[in-house]
């Protein structure tokens, strides 16, 4: 009985905070339209560049560089490497990605290349830990993703707030969504697809 209750109290719990950080994300979003607008556009272009790929903050790096992960064999790779190899037509849209990643306190950012879609995840928060932050869903419906919550940004075309900014709880994942969470939490997490676990790094 005890663990029924402690099962009901945990999922209260999840469903508000998840809600209150909706709100809160859809409240702050003005005060960072411009930046993330310009984050938006900036990593379709560089996706036209490269494969699937993501953008690490330092803040989850562990104390290395920011890095970024092309889902291969190598690993991640700095940002001062990719840019005179894979990005180097497009070193200076890379370098302003990194300035924004870093103003707006933005942990990682990566593309859904078949929707256009671009996820940006905040710093983690709620009383449970999970992530916060935003989802432009491209030329996806966002009913396709499949979302457990969302709202939807007022006046602001396919950006929503979700408690997830990433790959989450509650839908199918592609292929390449499914290397993104194999590569942040490990084969171990991710081993109950088509459900993703929501994510934190």
């Amino acid at each position: 009985m005890r663990k029924l209750l402690l099962i009901v109290l945990a999922t209260v719990l999840t469903a508000c905070t998840a809600e209150s950080t909706l709100k809160s994300l859809v409240e702050e979003f003005p005060q960072h339209r411009k930046e993330l607008n310009e984050l938006k556009d900036l990593m379709l272009v560089l996706s036209d560049s490269a494969k699937d790929f993501i953008f690490l903050s330092s803040r989850v790096t562990e104390g290395k560089d920011d890095l970024i992960d092309f889902f291969e064999k190598e690993g991640r790779i700095p940002v001062s490497k990719v840019m005179n190899t894979t990005f180097k037509p497009h070193g200076d849209q890379l370098l302003r990605v990194q300035a924004i990643i870093h103003a707006a306190g933005i942990d990682y950012v990566s593309v859904d290349k078949e929707r256009k879609a671009v996820w940006v995840t905040l710093k983690g928060g709620g009383v449970l830990g999970s992530d916060r932050g935003y989802l432009n869903a491209g030329r996806g419906d966002i009913t396709s993703f499949h979302l457990q919550r969302v709202l939807p940004i007022p006046n602001e075309p396919n950006w929503y707030a979700v408690p997830s900014a990433c790959p989450a709880g509650g839908w199918e994942a592609t292929e390449s969504q499914k290397r993104l969470v194999f590569s942040l939490l490990g084969s171990h997490w991710a081993a109950g697809f088509p459900l993703v676990r929501p994510l934190s790094v």
